[in-house]
């Protein structure tokens, strides 16, 4: 019984001392307490404090208010804290985070903060105060029970709302946010009166479960970023600015994506890691994009659906990447680009294209138009490539959009819809397919020149093709030719920006997943209606070892890119180190014919005859096989001392080299003897 009185007398007298600091609070200067105060009304502490208990009732004000001094501040869990005076207050312990369970207020001071450190508000925040004033770092995080009231013109440098219930900014708001605002958890209800400031260059980062009401007042520019793993979508709200010159950065990487529920400008990175939606409802909106840069497509299933429209356009041949990975615009210069000074591209995935109901189209709508300079709608263009792609899985309905037409997918190119009819665009490629679960067609016409509704369709009609079969000396061993540039993993996935794959204005967009098999090198196709004009079109294909053309996916049947059906074409190949040959006549090449094939092996269909090619020895029926010449290592038409020079500079080199005649990969005596043995030969065509 003594015992216990004793304890209950300590604890008596300790209630009696903290009272007594209340009622005088001028004679508290430090208080330093390593046992329980049991505090029920108000602790005022002009010096420093020492606090061990982990929690404290009442309320604790720090008031210290002398220049050139510091308050360190105990950081436990306060029912209601308040800093004020002069005195800077100090979080310097990295360790642990102090909590105000229902009032945090900061009257004019400076808060400093490590960058560990953290306050966690869980009623009411009345700030006034500066946090780290000097560096980036310094979280408040408002993650209490029920909605909180948020007021004060402090500044803040990352806020957090991580409540259900929300935060609701009162009294006029007036707070900075220097750094960050997190809206992890629920609603931040601010308003035309009761608003807050962003800095310039803050950020923005909302998760799926929290939001912005209403516009925040914007310095200048900002950043946004949205978060998380639901599945739902995001609608846009307060952290996008009306001003479209203000956001900078938007990355989408919640799994649900983004739906737009105002028309939104990106000045500088866009990244789309899900999907962007510009048309959740009736009332279309645009996303605009007015950087030079790509979006940033971090997923394969990663997309903008709707309207993408793109200010600052390229004329250097390099894409202007759209809605997709696959879906872009090319000018090979500035006049190809014309007047267009604004492209929109609007990419609807799983919607049929206007006007069609049929099995004759993917299931994908695609419409561009553009505008010049004055912001007038343009109909046609000089000429732009249009790349685009379109999902195709064996296994899911759901998000497959070739359905049947898996079964003709050589057959499917671009179409735009004219005079109430679908026009197939002559210039489609091909299309190629990503493997397994990437799940991805694509392809590109070359030649677009006007705007308006577009559908990627099967050709009713089959498309000029054609074989053809051709010999390089230097890769020639014994009836075949040498792929070991393939086998030594050399020979690029995009042709070399050099002679003669520079002259394909289409190569920069020319990139295959893996070389086919039996591959030698890549070789240039080009057509001409005249031996001496310049050239219409150009194909870049590869060689096989047994002389064979294909194309880009390895087919033996080359499209062309034809301004007619039934046409004719001199027809020349060009190789980056042996010389150029040429058809002698024009060929004749028909629409669905196996007849177009072209056979540079044989001097009687060659330009110069038998000495425009070199004579390389016999196949196993006695047939002469004739080759284009090697040598000619920098494409100039001609093998002379400039060639057998460049190779002895280069001896001994290893890789892809122009002056590697015998295509093994590394230059020695065999390039040598090629290039002296063809001393004096030239091309019949330059």
């Amino acid at each position: 019984m003594l015992k216990k009185m004793k304890i209950l007398s300590n604890i008596l007298i300790l209630i009696g001392f903290i009272l007594l600091a209340v009622q005088q609070p001028s004679n508290a200067q430090q208080l330093n307490s390593t046992g329980n105060i049991i505090n029920k009304g108000k602790i005022i502490v002009k010096q420093q404090a020492v606090i061990e208990q982990a929690s404290i009732d009442g309320e604790v004000e720090f008031v210290w208010d002398r220049d050139g001094m510091r308050q360190y501040i105990p950081q436990i869990s306060y029912e209601s804290v308040k800093f004020s005076g002069r005195t800077p207050k100090y979080l310097s312990d990295t360790t642990k985070i102090l909590t105000a369970r229902k009032k945090f207020v900061s009257e004019i001071t400076e808060i400093i903060m490590v960058p560990q450190s953290m306050i966690y508000s869980q009623g009411v925040t009345e700030h006034e105060a500066q946090i780290n004033p000097a560096y980036g770092y310094g979280t408040v995080k408002l993650n209490g029970l029920n909605a909180q009231d948020i007021s004060g013109k402090g500044g803040f440098k990352v806020l957090e709302l991580d409540n259900w219930s929300g935060a609701d900014v009162i009294k006029g708001g007036g707070f900075v946010v220097n750094t960050k605002l997190e809206l992890t958890r629920g609603e931040m209800r601010n308003d035309s009166v009761s608003n807050f400031l962003m800095k310039d260059s803050a950020l923005i980062v909302r998760n799926d479960e929290g939001s912005l009401r209403y516009e925040a007042n914007f310095e200048d520019h900002i950043d946004v970023h949205y978060i998380g793993s639901n599945t739902y979508s995001i609608a846009t709200g307060g952290e996008i600015p009306s001003d479209p010159a203000i956001l900078q950065t938007m990355q989408v990487r919640n799994r649900g994506g983004v739906d737009l529920s105002m028309d939104v400008t990106v000045n500088d990175t866009l990244l789309v890691a899900s999907h962007v939606n510009t048309e959740p409802t009736a009332d279309l909106k645009v996303l605009t994009y007015t950087s030079a840069k790509n979006p940033i497509y971090e997923e394969h299933d990663a997309e903008v659906i709707g309207s993408l429209r793109r200010t600052n356009l390229k004329t250097d041949s390099s894409q202007i990447l759209f809605n997709n990975r696959y879906t872009y615009a090319l000018f090979e210069n500035a006049a190809a680009a014309g007047a267009v000074k604004e492209l929109t591209f609007r990419v609807k995935p799983l919607e049929w294209p206007i006007f069609t109901l049929d099995v004759d189209r993917v299931k994908r709508y695609f419409a561009i138009s553009a505008r010049d300079e004055n912001s007038s709608d343009l109909s046609a263009v000089p000429n732009m490539q249009v790349g685009y792609g379109w999902r195709q899985f064996d296994d899911s309905v759901e998000v497959d959009e070739s359905l049947i037409l898996r079964n003709s997918f050589a057959e499917l190119g671009f179409e735009r819809w004219v005079n109430g009819e679908w026009e197939f665009i002559e210039s489609s490629q091909m299309p190629a397919q990503l493997d397994g679960a990437l799940g991805w067609a694509y392809s590109y016409a070359t030649i677009v020149t006007e705007f308006g509704e577009f559908a990627v369709g099967l050709n009713t009609s089959m498309p000029l093709r054609m074989r053809a079969i051709a010999f390089l000396e230097g890769a020639y061993r014994k009836e075949m030719m040498s792929d070991e540039l393939r086998i030594k993993k050399l020979i690029p996935t995009t042709p070399d920006n050099s002679y003669p794959y520079n002259l394909d204005p289409t190569r920069a967009s020319i990139a295959v997943i893996a070389i086919p098999d039996s591959v030698v090198d890549w070789v240039v196709l080009e057509f001409r209606s005249s031996l001496t004009g310049e050239a219409l079109f150009y194909k870049t294909c590869f060689v096989r070892t047994d002389g064979t053309l294909v194309n880009q996916q390895g087919d033996e049947w080359i499209q062309l890119d034809a301004f007619r059906r039934n046409a004719e074409f001199y027809v020349a190949v060009r190789h980056r180190n042996h010389l150029s040959i040429i058809t002698e006549s024009k060929m004749e090449f028909v629409t669905d014919s196996n007849l177009n094939v072209i056979d540079f092996t044989n001097p009687s269909l060659v330009l110069g005859g038998s000495a425009s090619l070199k004579l390389i020895g016999r196949n196993s029926l006695g047939k002469l096989i004739f080759a284009m010449p090697g040598g000619d290592t920098d494409g100039n038409g001609e093998i002379n001392r400039d060639d057998l020079e460049r190779a002895w500079i280069q001896r001994d080199n290893e890789g892809y080299l122009r002056s590697d005649i015998h295509m093994s990969g590394i230059i020695n005596t065999r390039d040598f003897n090629y290039i002296w043995n063809n001393q004096g030969r030239t091309s019949q065509i330059k």
